[in-house]
């Protein structure tokens, strides 16, 4: 059983809103990422999509209300949610996603990235 340290994970980042698989659970991708910035309104119709701040602060905008987060907040964006992640200052989130989920979800973007695999 290895011990993943989230501190070492994230000074490897090097690219904001390019996630990186860390650990892999049953069919479901643990990923992190950097945000700065506003990232693309976008949707999962077909899974969830957990974020859990580790460092500074995460607003994840829906067309109807924001929710605002904090570290050590989790929150789930429901299937299907059309949403837009937005860091004023840049943010650290591990995600849970399942298998193969893609970035910007149902949208193909300038930001599209397919997670790398640091597993």
């Amino acid at each position: 059983m290895n011990v993943v340290s989230l501190d070492k994970l994230f000074a490897r980042l090097d690219e904001c809103w390019a996630p990186k698989i860390v650990a892999r659970i049953n069919d479901m991708e643990v990923k992190i990422a950097r945000l700065d910035g506003a990232f693309d309104w976008h949707s999962h119709p077909e899974t969830e999509e957990l974020f859990l701040v580790h460092r500074g602060k995460l607003t994840i905008h829906y067309r109807d209300h924001s929710v605002h987060l904090g570290a050590g907040d989790i929150h789930v964006v429901p299937k299907g949610a059309e949403h837009k992640p937005e860091a004023n200052s840049p943010c650290e989130v591990v995600l849970l996603e399942p298998k193969g989920t893609r970035n910007t979800g149902d949208v193909q973007t300038a930001r599209t990235r397919t997670a790398g695999d640091w597993t």
